[in-house]
């Protein structure tokens, strides 16, 4: 059933009787007129600004991440893959303590300098054997000038034959003189 075009082109009577204008431009049987299209932009201009100032604002992803930073992580997936604390160790910070809490392979959470660090990932590595350790470029975040964090995915067998798990590690990172030293490693399932 085709509706007559003065019909078609009437806003429903509840949006009318509610004082809205509809939000869509609907013509049963015409043409498009790209003519009226100016005025709906002028409309959308406030808007339009405020979404691109969000696009602006939001997070770089590792698309535009410096070449540091990705030289940094593929160093921290080689240290863990070889299960190496002595070369994960210049990776942290010496400007204050690194938090740490990785669930099942710690007893709880708590903060260390670099060297309590290499002992304890020498421990670490030696009670779990690395399958995979990754970081994916779409899971490292630079959120703001000289803050990162990167996701990375660590595939462990524990002791001898034991029962493999799969944790989510995040690292935060910071740059330090002109290199990116871990602030913080923390897991989750």
């Amino acid at each position: 059933m085709e509706l007559p075009a003065a019909q078609a082109l009437q806003p429903p009577t509840t949006m009318v009787a509610a004082g809205c204008t509809p939000p869509l431009d609907v013509v049963a049987c015409g043409v498009y007129d790209r003519m009226g299209m100016p005025q709906r932009i002028k409309r959308v201009g406030p808007i339009g600004a405020a979404a691109l100032l969000l696009c602006a604002a939001a997070p770089l992803r590792a698309a535009t991440v410096e070449p540091a930073l990705s030289a940094r992580l593929r160093r921290i997936e080689t240290a863990f893959r070889g299960g190496d604390a002595g070369s994960l160790r210049p990776a942290f910070t010496a400007n204050t303590k690194v938090r740490v809490d990785l669930k099942d392979v710690m007893e709880g959470p708590g903060s260390y300098g670099p060297s309590q660090l290499e002992v304890i990932f020498g421990r670490i590595f030696d009670e779990n054997r690395t399958r995979q350790f990754s970081f994916r470029d779409e899971d490292v975040t630079v959120s703001g000038p000289g803050i990162a964090f990167a996701r990375g995915r660590w595939v462990r067998r524990s002791g001898r034959g034991g029962a493999e798990a799969t944790d989510t590690v995040t690292f935060t990172l910071r740059q330090e003189s002109g290199d990116w030293r871990i602030h913080e490693i923390r897991s989750s399932r």
